[in-house]
């Protein structure tokens, strides 16, 4: 049977109490500042407060990081695949910090070489690269921002900057679809928001069906492709989470990125 669904307002203290029993201590290499019950909580929030669900993902992400070898992984990292996978799909891992010291990365997707990373690169070498920068940001980033902010910050702001980049980023979708999969499974609750600049005007209106339609289909030949892709690609709740700014939008055409989000 299903756990219970309730609110975190008022039974939030006593389900983080009932995992934190189920699962005992966690590890420190999942845990943010050493603070157990935010780390109990984001798979919590993930898992809609169902108990049962947090327990089960919680005890998965644990077998999956034994499998995966992530010590051995941070110990001896692959360099040469790493500066292949960072040299095809740019990217700045730790941009700066938001006024009130979330930190802030960013993805440049109009600089990738999609065509030679769909081509060279593999699930693997996007997941390896994804959990190495993750692991920065538990050990490092998040306990340096911690620190400035004087209260706990485990979440980040992550910048897509598709830089006019058309449709033909469908290509590597099935390299960040292994990435936003294993980043759902086992490394739940890390992201507060995405910002997504400089987006086509094609990308932007076909976010909006997602946005707007949900699951559903169109009658529109390549954009009901498009569409369905994109659908399957994130869960309603990061969808929430997703702010996309066209590179038309004549209000924010010459904003300094620092201006939209804030930095401190």
């Amino acid at each position: 049977m299903a756990g219970p669904q309730v609110t975190p307002a008022t039974n939030e203290p006593l389900l983080l109490a009932q995992l934190a029993k189920r699962v005992g201590v966690l590890p420190s290499d999942l845990v943010v500042a050493g603070d157990q019950q935010a780390a109990l909580r984001r798979f919590l929030v993930a898992r809609k407060y169902d108990l049962d669900a947090a327990e089960a993902q919680l005890k998965s992400t644990l077998a999956w990081r034994a499998q995966f070898g992530v010590s051995a992984l941070l110990a001896s990292p692959p360099r040469k695949r790493l500066a292949l996978v960072r040299a095809l799909l740019p990217a700045n891992p730790l941009l700066g910090f938001t006024h009130n010291h979330v930190p802030v990365s960013l993805i440049s997707l109009g600089g990738a070489n999609t065509a030679v990373a769909a081509r060279e690169l593999t699930a693997n070498d996007v997941v390896v690269d994804f959990v190495v920068r993750a692991e920065f940001y538990r050990a490092v980033v998040f306990p340096e921002a911690s620190a400035r902010a004087g209260v706990l910050v485990d979440k980040e702001v992550a910048v897509l900057d598709m830089g006019g980049k058309s449709l033909s980023l469908a290509k590597v979708l099935p390299l960040f679809k292994a990435v936003n999969a294993v980043g759902s499974a086992f490394f739940p609750e890390r992201t507060r928001n995405i910002l997504v600049v400089n987006a086509p005007l094609t990308f932007s209106a076909l976010w909006a069906l997602v946005r707007c339609h949900g699951p559903g289909s169109f009658a529109l030949g390549h954009v009901t492709h498009r569409h369905s892709q994109l659908q399957g690609f994130v869960d309603p709740r990061t969808q929430r989470k997703i702010s996309v700014l066209s590179g038309g939008d004549k209000q924010l055409q010459g904003t300094p990125l620092r201006n939209l989000l804030g930095h401190g």
